[in-house]
């Protein structure tokens, strides 16, 4: 059962509708959060992280 709903869900969201996804996802100016990294050496860089829905899984 559970390998019969991932192979269904890979064939009715591959990669190609993931990705699709995101780039609407980021259509939408709001969505997206920036998020301040501190890296071991000190410096820092601005990251943004959206929440996005995938494939079937939700």
């Amino acid at each position: 059962m559970v390998r019969a709903a991932w192979e269904q869900g890979a064939r009715a969201h591959g990669f190609e509708a993931d990705l699709w996804t995101l780039e609407r996802v980021g259509e939408r100016a709001g969505d997206w959060t920036p998020v301040t990294r501190t890296f071991r050496d000190g410096h820092t860089a601005i990251w943004w992280a959206a929440d996005a829905t995938l494939g079937f899984w939700g």
